[in-house]
């Protein structure tokens, strides 16, 4: 709820840490809190982007897009 932080883990580590919460791999370097999303839109490339509830907007890689779905419960069986 406070912001960024930098930590010492691999973010491999962190991400299997947080696997069972609702947080999300986007891209190489990032895991975002889904519930800080406030909207999501389409970029180029098969990119999204997403508007966070702080104002700040980051790219999700669309390596990463399938996962993000899964986790709102968007992805087709």
């Amino acid at each position: 709820t406070d912001g960024v932080f930098l930590i010492k883990e691999k973010l491999f580590e962190l991400e299997e840490q947080l696997e069972a919460h609702d947080y999300v791999r986007i891209s190489k370097s990032m895991i975002l809190n889904i519930d800080s999303i406030a909207a999501i839109s389409p970029k180029t490339s098969g990119r999204f982007e997403a508007s966070l509830t702080n104002e700040e907007k980051v790219m999700i890689s669309r390596f990463y897009i399938h996962a993000l779905k899964e986790k709102l419960g968007l992805r087709r069986k």
